[in-house]
């Protein structure tokens, strides 16, 4: 809706329908996540991608949330090796509490640097995807993307039956994952949460 894909959840018009990750709402989540883990929280960075609508939308949402609690939120770029050093490079600079990073593939694609990195500097971040929490990111908040690939397939069956993309319902997830690392936690040195403890579906130790 925010990047202005479809015009509405159920009827979304035009030619084009599927699954929404729930982005902002996701970003919001995410940022809850990181002020539960590391109290105090005032700064925070979100890595992605400024040109990109999607990511654009999710910032804004995740931008009036941070506001809202008084925690001042910017939009670094990583769509590149060099961008993510520097990204880096100015949270340490400026004393950033931690960062955050929403389901954007062509960040995905960077998340052995992005993690490493996070280690390196001491960095708590919070993550769309599990993918970062496997390879030692701290925590990740995601919908089972199974489940919405499945949904996904069921979707194009339906197309594929004769419906127009416009009047397929854009799906929206009704499952979603907390994977915690408890070994990056305690590297460093946060506390984790009973309630943060309670709601993960995979911890690693």
């Amino acid at each position: 809706l925010g990047a202005g894909l479809v015009s509405n959840l159920a009827r979304p018009g035009g030619n084009a329908s599927g699954q929404s990750i729930m982005g902002g709402e996701l970003s919001t989540k995410l940022l809850e996540f990181l002020t539960e883990l590391v109290p105090g929280t005032k700064k925070v960075a979100m890595l992605g991608q400024a040109n990109n609508r999607s990511i654009a939308a999710v910032f804004r949402t995740a931008h009036d949330a941070a506001a809202s609690r008084g925690i001042s939120l910017r939009l670094l770029e990583a769509t590149q090796p060099n961008e993510v050093d520097s990204a880096f490079q100015t949270m340490m600079r400026e004393n950033f509490d931690g960062f955050i990073v929403v389901t954007a593939p062509v960040v995905l694609r960077h998340r052995r640097q992005i993690v490493d990195l996070a280690a390196r500097y001491r960095l708590p971040g919070i993550y769309a995807r599990d993918a970062y929490v496997a390879i030692g990111g701290l925590l990740s908040y995601a919908p089972d993307r199974l489940a919405i690939y499945r949904a996904a397939a069921e979707q194009v069956q339906v197309v594929l039956e004769g419906a127009k993309p416009g009047d397929v319902p854009v799906q929206q997830p009704t499952k979603f994952r907390l994977t915690l690392n408890l070994k990056r936690a305690k590297a460093l040195g946060l506390t984790v949460p009973r309630s943060v403890l309670l709601l993960a579906d995979k911890v690693i130790e």
